[in-house]
């Protein structure tokens, strides 16, 4: 079962430009709520990874705690999602 569709994976990645897809695959699942454990079975790895790949976000993002992580990537996808209904509104020149 594939939890991020392709067409949503290239929108994520105009989001977080400066990640690869197994970091945005990580970062989205924990932020919606998906535990360790959990994401560590459905990529069929380790929870020693999915730990690693979440203390490397924190220091891309200079971020103090895992907890701080999923508010960044909540705001960040509210204000690509914000900016984007603006631009479809706006009114033609």
């Amino acid at each position: 079962m594939v939890i991020i569709d392709p067409i949503r994976m290239e929108i994520l990645r105009k989001i977080f430009p400066e990640i690869n897809d197994v970091k945005i695959e990580v970062f989205t699942l924990f932020a919606f709520g998906m535990a360790i454990r959990e994401i560590s079975d459905y990529r069929h790895t380790t929870t020693q990874a999915v730990y690693k790949t979440l203390k490397e976000l924190c220091e891309q993002y200079s971020s103090p705690s895992n907890e701080a992580l999923k508010t960044l990537y909540i705001t960040r996808l509210a204000l690509h999602s914000f900016l984007e209904l603006r631009i479809e509104l706006q009114p033609e020149e």
